[in-house]
């Protein structure tokens, strides 16, 4: 007897879905686009700050010019617009409000999502300036698949969890959205 998951069909996660695809199309032009990197500055700026500051209070010494974070042994790398975290956040913030879902669940899965990304982004951000400095072979490799993957695994996880609270404790189902309801698989 093996378990299966069963899916429905939902207009909603579709709608969802569309959304994100949507505002992913959308950042990835405006990535290319030199222009929104240069009214970006100013975001760049701050988060370069907020990333030295960790890496300060790590006992690593960063040199920052604007938006670059330098090392005296050489390394450096510049924060731009995709490495501030606002896309990443912004999807999960696209996610959640294109979602069904009570205004107060929405507003609880931003408040700890959209900093929680945020976070977990400068925590990037310091990994990759210590890989950089320590092991820059492995920076290629790490500011790529790695973080993009870790980044992704997080969103995709936040939302779910977030989701299967809006169903357990705002909507008042029991136990999982019937969506992802585990049924027994009979033989």
């Amino acid at each position: 007897m093996g378990l299966r998951v069963k899916l429905v069909k939902r207009p909603e996660f579709l709608r969802v879905f569309l959304a994100c695809a949507a505002f992913a199309l959308v950042a990835w032009i405006a990535d290319s686009v030199s222009e929104v990197n240069r009214i970006s500055v100013p975001l760049s700026v701050v988060t370069a700050r907020a990333a030295e500051a960790l890496l300060t209070s790590l006992q690593m010494r960063p040199v920052r010019e604007q938006c670059i974070l330098s090392d005296p042994t050489g390394f450096s790398y510049q924060i731009d617009f995709a490495c501030t975290g606002i896309i990443p956040a912004g999807l999960l913030l696209v996610a959640i409000l294109t979602s069904v879902a009570p205004v107060r669940a929405k507003l609880a899965g931003l408040a700890i999502g959209v900093p929680s990304t945020l976070a977990l982004n400068l925590i990037r951000l310091v990994d990759l300036f210590y890989i950089g400095v320590h092991h820059p072979r492995a920076f290629p490799r790490a500011h790529s698949p790695l973080w993009e993957a870790v980044i992704s695994v997080f969103l995709l996880a936040f939302y779910c969890l977030w989701m299967c609270w809006v169903y357990r404790t705002t909507l008042r189902v029991p136990r999982w959205p019937k969506h992802l309801e585990l049924a027994s698989k009979e033989s």
